[in-house]
């Protein structure tokens, strides 16, 4: 499995970076534009044509990796372990030894038949089992590309909410998701400057949004709300997703 940070406008502030642990340095990469020159030993340039879009460099990620288990990782996050102390549920940074756990945890997921699978922060594991099959993942994926290319699954059929777009793809063509509750990674900032933010709209995320909506209807459901907001950006529009009834009919109902 290799990992990939795509980054944009932030050299020197790959937080990410910091969780790395030293076993999985020679297979993790920063990908990023030409112009941009990151102190880290393994640097991939992306094309001109996927500069400014997440969607298309995740696509190219996808399609340029010479592992089929591929990893992508925002830059911007750490990874958590929760742990119950007193019988509340409680974060602690992962230490290097753990954010190994983590990634070979998902390598042996990915290794042993699953296609996509991923840490989730609103997941309570304190409540259910610690793995579950359904869900958002949260600022990491790790997946199968050979199976995202036989079902013609791709990150740049949208220009944001690519990362709701190929989980829900991938339970719609009957695969479950896999995750752990245990660990999840937070981002340092929403809309950070850099990244997303140099080219993010309120107006392209509420036209991606609408776009997702109809790709994958009935399961997704838009109210009107002049308080809706995603990523700091008010949009107008709330989502709700049928997560758990999209996983019954696709992927349950089949067994």
């Amino acid at each position: 499995m290799k990992i990939y940070i795509p980054t944009l406008g932030r050299v020197g502030k790959q937080i990410a970076l910091s969780c790395i642990p030293k076993s999985w340095k020679d297979r993790t990469y920063i990908v990023c534009p030409k112009e941009e020159e990151h102190a880290w030993d393994n640097i991939i340039n992306v094309p001109d044509s996927c500069v400014g879009s997440i969607s298309k460099t995740r696509q190219w990620i996808c399609e340029n990796s010479n592992d089929p288990h591929v990893a992508m990782i925002d830059d911007d996050v750490k990874f958590y372990i929760r742990e119950i102390k007193n019988g509340i549920p409680k974060l602690f940074l992962c230490s290097p030894k753990q954010v190994a756990d983590v990634f070979g945890l998902m390598q042996f997921w990915l290794e042993s038949g699953d296609v996509f699978c991923g840490t989730s922060n609103s997941f309570r594991f304190q409540d259910r089992p610690e793995e579950y099959f359904y869900g958002k993942p949260s600022h990491c994926f790790f997946l199968n590309r050979d199976y995202m290319k036989k079902k013609n699954i791709r990150y740049d059929v949208l220009r944001y909410y690519s990362d709701f777009h190929v989980p829900l793809s991938i339970v719609e063509s009957g695969k479950r998701l896999h995750y752990t509750g245990k660990y999840i990674s937070k981002e340092f900032k929403p809309n950070a400057p850099g990244g997303c933010s140099i080219s993010r709209t309120a107006e392209r995320n509420r036209n991606s949004l609408l776009k997702l909506t109809r790709l994958h209807l009935p399961y997704i459901k838009l109210k009107e709300d002049p308080e809706g907001k995603n990523q700091t950006l008010r949009i107008g529009l709330k989502m709700r997703i049928a997560f758990k009834r999209m996983y019954d009919e696709n992927v349950l109902k089949g067994k």
